[in-house]
């Protein structure tokens, strides 16, 4: 079938059913949803669908591609469906699409490898997130140079786990340096310096286990949906992109309250 593009970009603020207090999803049989989902993937055969849902407005479904989360209505009487972009609140200003975000990324990192991330910091501390980096992209050294002038930088415990870019060739190697080093955090700090006329890494470490671990990363990478670096999970939330503002507001929600 061609591919159609129709779509419509809409914020659902408000809809029947909106009045309550608790707005839950509409139920639908497992034929309907999987009619709705067939319809979908026939029509706009491009999208890579991780997540198909009813939604809390009868007759639209929440659908998923990787970290990002849409809104189908597949029509009636023979009507084309419809994409729709936006964010669903309830009545009480609650954003339903973001709790759904939440709700899958926490589903998802439940079944993955997160033990095979590189620790880096207080492996002791309550203060811990995910960080998704890649030591040659330069918004993420700008980060841990951000990172480093914060009054709690030594008191978090950072999850590092690395999102192999194809267009960085020289990437792959300073990944295994870093893997393979004892003193993780020093191994970081070189690889984000380390460039092809500043020969900061002059001995690069290699181990058996490191091929494992990037294969690992990669997995974590895909099933969170992260699509650049850097990007953060902090207090079950994804946080893409360095802005210092956002990052600050996520670390402090999860530091113990003075």
């Amino acid at each position: 079938m061609k591919i159609k593009t129709l779509a419509v970009a809409v914020t659902l603020l408000t809809m029947s059913g909106f009045a309550h207090a608790q707005v839950e999803r509409v139920t639908v049989t497992a034929e309907q949803k999987k009619a709705a989902e067939n319809k979908l993937k026939a029509t706009f055969s491009q999208i890579q669908v991780t997540g198909f849902e009813p939604s809390h407005v009868p007759g639209v479904f929440e659908l998923s591609t990787g970290s990002n989360t849409y809104y189908y209505y597949p029509g009636k009487d023979g009507q084309d469906g419809v994409l729709i972009f936006g964010e669903m609140y309830d009545a009480q200003g609650n954003n339903l699409t973001q709790a759904a975000r939440e709700k899958r990324l926490d589903k998802a990192l439940a079944a993955l490898p997160i033990n095979t991330a590189i620790t880096i910091g207080d492996v002791k501390s309550d203060i811990e997130f995910i960080e998704i980096t890649d030591p040659e992209c330069p918004f993420c050294y700008d980060y841990d140079n951000w990172l480093k002038g914060q009054p709690f930088a030594d008191k978090v415990k950072r999850q590092v786990v690395f999102l192999m870019n194809s267009g960085h060739p020289g990437e792959r190697r300073e990944v295994e340096h870093i893997i393979c080093s004892e003193d993780k955090k020093k191994a970081l700090d070189e690889a984000f310096k380390n460039t092809p006329d500043n020969n900061v890494i002059t001995e690069w470490k290699t181990c058996p286990e490191a091929e494992g671990i990037i294969a690992e990363h990669q997995k974590i990478v895909k099933g969170v949906g992260a699509q650049g670096t850097p990007a953060f999970i902090i207090n079950g939330k994804m946080v893409t992109g360095f802005s210092e503002a956002q990052i600050l507001a996520a670390i402090k929600s999860i530091m113990p309250q003075q």
